[in-house]
Formats: structure tokens, C-alpha cells, sequence
């Protein structure tokens, strides 16, 4: 539902026309097909979300779907969807994913329910010998087998498939009618002769237990005698290094060797566990360095399955929309302000409501921002519709900065106040989901505005969390209630309830600094009391399915900042830990490729990760909002010098950059773009750690017999760039303001996914696609681009503003 904004008012350009649901279908649909002909089988599901999401009734989109799941082995959620399709019988699929997922009776039964035709059908006949051979009826898969070898077509490919199945069925049923036999036929020890003989004596007296020392040592010596052989064969060539001693165990796995530390035995079955992957990163101590200068932060453990990254506006909105309907116990939400004119967003919260009575929803909102045409209609009154019509089941909250009060708040216009600070957090919840973003809810952030989006899902601590951190937000902020239910914008009752933790910051000069301490003390415990859980109480939903992995290779860390109340987990702790990891992957063996990509939609670097970035050892790449694309742009009164005054800020940082290079002779490693799209605004807001590790490889074998093996052995080393490690996502600018005035929350994403880090690959890369102007000395020489001495001195008046 396009619509026009601040960015596109007042161009000459003539808008863009609505696109009809009609023709996003047709451009889904073509896009689908050119996935799946190439084989990009997850990027066609994610397609067909988007189409179910638009049309929920399409059927072609639904069975689609079914067989991408099956494609990918993804067989519980393809049989999750097959069972929400009321059918008489069950479908050939059905079955299969009941057969894949362990659920051999079930799949039996199934296809016994099938008609006379369907029974015969050659794909049927195939599953039905599988399952049969799975529920070892090995007489049953056989015959099956043989009946479809005998009419199978000899030249087919399916002839070796169908023979290697028949002998697998044969030999297994030979066994179980041989077993009888060989039982009656062996000699095995009384039970009273194995309960009086303890079990050592009687491996011990075992021949192989014997034999088994004496082989290994003559293994031993026979290598360790062939090693001398070669090594005394003639004159060794220039740069030869002394051959090693071949180890007679090389051939069994380390972890299983004698005497090396083994992995903890599974209770249940054979398997050893591992609860998260090892892999090479692993080992690298810059990462081990980053998750001991975060340790005091919560730690939640989750797949990156469950971690899902929207791109684009329109598709946030869908989501939120599909969150909010199927929602059943609760829905949280945090952001600086709803649109007020987001009215079917309202109506689908609405509606949620009154489809479930146990549904609770809780907003948390920006008093200066949300109330600011009052009496007007304004974002405040349209959510406190909900209130009225639903008392005691909505929550509607208000934050109001106490760095204005008094004098200050009486004499600043109410254009200008959100300058002293705002709720500034970005955080949708519904049951025990979790969407975090920059964006705010108002319909330039559902259309023409660009932001990021990352879901977390089936992650009931990190919704218990984030619920946690806007009930104690609430608990310092105004109660809004209304009672008017005939109009879309009722009358407003703000109120400061007596239940909240501290006075009113308006209250009175003497209450703001005792609000101040109070908040401190309340954020702090809790971060405490979640960073204290234990583990496996702050981990995600583990699937059902055997076949579904249960390893956690992602781990979120919410971090908060706070400047009013002191609480600078950003600024102080995770920010610098990022560049502290990527400077300590740089400087590794194969680290020099490693990169730092950051983006923002307002440019306006705070002095502390001014100087990280400067100082950085690895490649820092920046992209910001060209002045096209910034969200002032042609805004009335002195707004409209907001654009310049960052490009001048811009301009300050990229002269500083080029004057350290210079004196220190070397290229700068900072590369800053600006992003810009046609009719688009820019608001996103991340920082990406992407590391490069060292790897060998050994030259190809040559022809030549003349040629030296060490030199054919020789180890080349090769750094290459790996898919990002890291992101840190949320409503933080990165600016002073974020540090100083703002309330943020961001989560620190690390994973070893290799799914989620392609994602994330992916994220940069779309971001990237419209930073095409590179910021130089010419990019500032432009008429354009000139800024007015005034704008010059304001925008350093006024930086924490910014």
C-alpha cells in the first residue's frame, strides 16, 4: 500500500503508482520459477512465503511449498502443512514425510488407506517396499521389490536402485532365518559361571585381546623401520626437512586415541554429544577473547534456523500483520511511535483481540513523539482506541525523557523537543517471537523506507526477556487510558500511576535524580538476574523431530544503552569487544582481508568509535543516507538544514581519515558510501564482522619424475573472506544521541551457522546494491554539497542531538 512521504513530497518527479496485489503475485511467481529452474531451493521457500503471505489461500503456492520442504529434507514442516489440509485420505507425500520422520506405523497405516489405484501407482509401491523394510518385514520388502524389477524397463537407471534394494532385503532376511542356526550352534557361558567370574578375566583370556598389543607393535616397529629406510636412501635435495615418524595409530580419529581426552558418553545412545559444532573458528582466540569481554551480558542460545532476516518494507509489514493474527497469549511492542494514520494496523490488533480473549497487548511508546499534534488525532489516540475498547487487556505506555523539564520543556517549540531525548527502542513481540529493527510503525517504514528486520523465533526466554524489559520501561513511564469507543481518537487520560518505581521526572527539580538512580538500579538487576540463568533455562525450542538438528550454533545478546540512567553496555562493552575481535582476526596469519561493515542512516560517529575506526586493523566499510535519501529532506523551517549539517559531519570524519593515512604513507582502510534509491529514505542501522582465516592447499602433482616432493608438498597459504560472523542489530544509530540521550536496545548476534551467516551475506550485499556514490574530495567539490557556514557551527552546537 504505497504511499507518499516527507522524502518524495515536493519533487517533480511524479510518484510511483500503487502496485496491485494481482501484480506482485505475477512478479512472485515468475521469480519463484527462475529459482526453482536454477536450483536455489531455500530462496524459492522463502518465495513462497511471500505468496502464501499475500494470498494465504493459494493452493499452487501451498503445494509448491510442500515439495520444496520435501526437497531440502525439511520433512516435519512439510508434514506440519500436509495436516493442516483437511483431506479424506492421506496424500502420497503425507506418507513419505510419516516414512521419513521415523513414523514407520503411521506410514503403514497410511498406505493401507489408500484406494485400488492409488495402490498400484509405481512411486506407491516403491514407499510401501520402504516402509516394509523398515518395520523388517524383510519377506514383504522382497517381494515388493522383485514385482517391481520384474516390470521396470532393463535399460532404466532404476534397475541398479530397485538390485541394490532386493540384495539389502535378501541378505537381511538370510540373517534373521540364520540366526536360530549359528545361536544353537555357539558355546557361551552359563549365567552362573558370569555371575561368579568377574568380566576382566574373561577378556583378558580372549585370543584377539592377546594378539591386538603384539600387532600394534609390530606395526609400530615395521614403520618406524621403513622410516629409517627412507630417510638413509640417498642424499637428501636442498630444503628437504627430516621425515617424520609415521604414526601407527594415524588412521583413528583423534578424539578416539588412547590417551587424548574423550567426549563425554551419551546416556541414551551410543553417539557422543556435542552441544555446539566445532569449527575452525572456533578455535581462533579473538573470538574466545570476544565472549569473555561480553560475559556479564545475558547469554541466549538458539539454532540459526530459527533466525530469520526480512529485507525489504513491505515484507516487515506482512510479517507483523501475520505475527499479530496468529498470536494467542501476548503481544509486545516498543518504538518511538505508531503512524496515526495506520489504521488497518490497529484494526488487525483489534481484531487479534477480539478473536482471543486470553491476548494481551503491551505498548510502549515516545511521549514527546506520540503525543506531539495533541489535542489533535495523533499516535497516542489512535492506539488508545484499543485501550477503550479493550480495558484492562491493552497497556499503553508513554516515556518522557527527564532531560527536559521544567523551564525547558515550557519554552522549546514541540518540533524541537524530541532533541533532548526519546524511547528510541525498536521491539515486536508475539508470544514467543521476537522481531528486532530500526523501524518505526508508520507507513514509510512499511513501503519506501529502508531498515533492517531479524525474527527470532520459538524462543520463549528472549520473548520472557524483552516482555522483562518493557514492563520495567513502563514501570518509569505514563499510563494512557481513554473510554470513548466511537471514534478512532479518543479524548486521552495520561496519568503517572502511584505503582510505578519512582516519582515523575515532571513531578518536580528534586524527583528527576532520584528517577535517574532508580532506573539505573532496575536496568541493572536486570541484566544481572538474566545473565545469572542457568544455560539450558535461556535456550530456544528444540524440534520434536529425530531428524531435525538439535546443535546450537547461534548465540543473542541483548545490550542496552541508556545514556540517561547511566547504562552504556554498547558504548562500553560490546562496541569496543567488536573491534578488539576484528583487530585480533586482521592481524592473524590470513586475518588481512577481515572487514568491519557499518551503516547508519544518520552520520554521526560518537567520539569513542570515532577513534576505533580509525585505529582499526581491519577494513571498515561504511554506508550512510546520501542526502537524497535522508528522511529531512525537504522538511519545513529549520529541519531542511538537518541533511547538510550531516554531510558535514560526514565531511569532518573522511578529512581525518585521509590525514592519518597520509601520515602513516599507506592507503586508508576506511571506505564510506552513501546509499540511494529513487523515492527511498535510509534508516538502517547495523554493524557486520566478517572474518578471513588462514587455509592450505598443496600444489598440483607434477608429470615429471625428476620433479621434488617436498616441493610438490609444499604449503601454500591463502586468505580468503568467510560469510559474516556477527551482527549487531537494533534501534542505535551509533551517534552521540544513541549514547547520551536515546533509550536503545540492540542484540549481539553471533553464529556458526553457515545457512544464517550466508543470510546475513546477503543483507550486506542488498544494502550495498544502492551505496553506489563513493565518498571522496570530489564527492564534496560538488555545488550540491556545499553546506553554509551557519549549518557549520549548529551542527557542532548540537551534536548530541543528531
Amino acid at each position: 500500500m504505497p504511499r507518499p512521504t516527507r522524502a518524495t513530497q515536493g519533487k517533480t518527479a511524479a510518484p510511483k503508482a500503487p502496485v496491485t496485489a494481482q501484480e506482485r503475485l505475477t512478479k512472485l511467481y515468475r521469480t519463484l520459477h527462475d529459482q526453482i529452474t536454477g536450483e536455489f531451493l531455500l530462496n524459492a521457500l522463502k518465495t513462497c512465503d511471500k505468496i502464501l503471505r499475500l494470498a494465504p489461500s493459494d493452493s499452487l503456492a501451498g503445494r509448491t511449498k510442500v515439495q520444496l520442504l520435501i526437497a531440502v529434507d525439511r520433512y516435519p514442516a512439510a508434514l506440519a502443512l500436509l495436516n493442516d489440509t483437511e483431506k479424506s485420505e492421506p496424500s502420497l507425500e503425507q506418507i513419505y514425510c510419516l516414512y521419513k520422520t521415523g513414523r514407520v506405523a503411521e506410514a503403514a497405516e497410511g498406505l493401507g488407506a489408500l484406494d485400488e489405484d492409488a495402490a498400484e501407482d509405481r512411486a506407491v509401491r516403491l514407499l510401501e517396499a520402504q516402509v516394509k523394510y523398515r518395520s523388517e518385514d524383510f519377506e514383504g520388502s522382497r517381494d515388493v521389490y522383485d514385482d517391481l524389477l520384474a516390470t521396470v524397463d532393463p535399460d532404466s537407471p532404476e534397475v541398479a536402485d530397485l538390485q541394490t534394494n532386493l540384495a539389502a532385503a535378501t541378505l537381511s532376511l538370510d540373517f534373521l532365518s540364520g540366526v536360530p542356526t549359528t545361536l544353537a550352534s555357539t558355546h557361551l557361558p552359563s549365567l552362573e559361571s558370569l555371575e561368579s567370574t568377574p568380566v576382566g578375566p574373561i577378556i583378558h583370556s580372549h585370543p584377539l585381546y592377546k594378539s591386538a598389543p603384539l600387532v600394534a607393535s609390530k606395526v609400530a616397529s615395521t614403520s618406524k623401520a621403513a622410516t629409517v629406510a627412507v630417510v638413509a636412501k640417498g642424499k637428501k635435495s636442498k630444503g628437504t626437512k627430516p621425515a617424520k615418524e609415521i604414526d601407527p595409530l594415524r588412521w583413528i580419529p583423534k578424539r578416539e586415541r588412547p590417551g587424548l581426552p574423550q567426549a563425554p558418553a551419551c546416556p541414551t545412545c551410543w553417539r557422543r554429544t556435542f552441544r555446539t559444532p566445532v569449527t575452525l573458528e572456533d578455535r581462533h582466540p579473538a573470538f574466545k577473547l570476544l565472549s569473555s569481554d561480553v560475559k556479564t551480558l545475558p547469554r541466549f542460545r538458539t539454532r540459526g534456523r530459527d533466525v530469520r532476516i526480512v529485507y525489504e518494507p513491505e515484507d516487515f509489514y506482512a510479517t507483523l500483520l501475520h505475527r499479530i493474527a496468529n498470536a494467542r497469549r501476548r503481544i509486545f511492542f516498543a518504538s518511538l511511535y505508531v503512524g496515526k494514520e495506520e489504521k488497518e494496523l490497529i484494526q488487525a490488533l483489534h481484531d487479534a483481540l477480539e478473536a482471543n480473549p486470553e491476548l494481551r497487548v503491551t505498548m510502549v511508546l515516545d511521549y514527546l513523539r506520540s503525543t506531539r499534534e495533541t489535542p489533535n488525532p495523533s499516535s497516542a489516540s489512535l492506539v488508545a482506541s484499543l485501550c477503550a475498547a479493550f480495558p484492562g487487556r491493552v497497556e499503553l505506555r508513554l516515556y518522557h525523557t527527564p532531560q527536559l523539564t521544567g523551564w525547558r520543556k515550557r519554552i522549546i517549540p514541540r518540533r524541537f523537543d524530541e532533541g533532548w531525548g526519546l524511547q528510541h527502542i525498536k521491539t515486536y513481540g508475539f508470544d514467543d517471537d521476537v522481531l528486532l529493527s530500526g523501524a518505526n510503525l508508520s507507513g514509510d517504514y512499511f513501503t519506501n523506507r529502508q531498515d533492517r528486520y531479524i525474527e527470532f523465533l520459538s524462543n520463549p526466554p528472549l520473548a520472557d526477556y524483552f516482555s522483562s524489559l518493557l514492563s520495567t520501561i513502563a514501570s518509569f513511564s505514563f499510563l494512557v487510558t481513554a473510554s470513548d469507543t466511537s471514534t478512532k481518537h479518543p479524548a486521552l487520560s495520561i496519568t503517572w500511576p502511584e505503582a510505578n518505581a519512582a516519582p515523575s521526572p515532571l513531578a518536580s527539580s528534586t524527583s528527576i535524580e532520584a528517577y535517574k538512580e532508580t532506573a539505573h538500579e532496575a536496568f541493572t538487576s536486570l541484566t544481572s538476574h538474566w545473565a545469572s540463568k542457568p544455560p539450558t533455562s535461556l535456550q530456544s525450542v528444540l524440534p520434536w523431530s529425530p531428524h531435525e538438528p538439535k546443535v546450537f550454533d547461534t548465540l543473542l545478546r541483548p545490550v542496552l544503552q541508556m545514556g540517561p540512567f547511566n547504562i552504556k553496555q554498547e558504548t562500553d562493552l560490546v562496541v569496543p569487544s567488536i573491534f578488539r575481535a576484528g583487530n585480533s582476526l586482521a592481524t592473524a596469519p590470513g586475518g588481512s582481508r577481515t572487514k568491519i561493515d557499518w551503516t547508519s542512516g544518520y552520520f554521526s560517529v560518537q567520539p569513542s568509535y570515532r577513534e576505533k575506526v580509525l585505529d582499526s586493523r581491519a577494513a571498515v566499510r561504511i554506508v550512510a543516507a546520501s542526502p537524497e535519501a535522508n528522511g529531512f529532506l525537504n522538511s519545513r523551517g529549520v529541519s531542511k538544514y538537518i541533511p547538510p549539517a550531516y554531510t558535514h559531519l560526514q565531511k569532518e570524519f573522511h578529512d581525518e581519515a585521509v590525514r592519518q593515512a597520509t601520515s602513516r604513507k599507506r592507503e586508508s582502510h576506511i571506505e564510506i558510501r552513501e546509499w540511494k534509491r529513487e523515492g527511498w529514505t535510509y534508516h538502517a542501522k547495523g554493524i557486520w564482522l566478517t572474518p578471513s582465516l588462514a587455509s592450505t592447499t598443496r600444489t598440483p602433482h607434477e608429470s615429471s619424475p625428476f620433479s621434488d616432493p617436498n616441493e610438490r608438498d609444499e604449503e601454500i597459504k591463502l586468505n580468503h573472506p568467510l560469510a559474516p560472523y556477527l551482527t549487531l542489530i537494533g534501534s542505535s544509530n551509533y551517534g552521540r544521541r544513541s549514547a547520551e540521550r536515546d533509550l536503545e536496545a540492540n542484540v549481539l548476534l553471533t553464529t556458526y551457522s553457515a545457512e544464517l551467516r550466508a543470510d546475513l551475506q546477503d543483507e550486506i550485499l542488498g544494502i550495498r546494491q544502492y551505496a553506489v556514490d563513493l565518498v571522496d574530495d570530489q564527492l564534496f567539490a560538488r555545488s550540491e554539497r556545499r553546506v553554509p557556514w551557519g549549518v557549520k557551527v549548529a551542527a557542532k552546537a548540537i551534536e548530541t542531538m543528531l
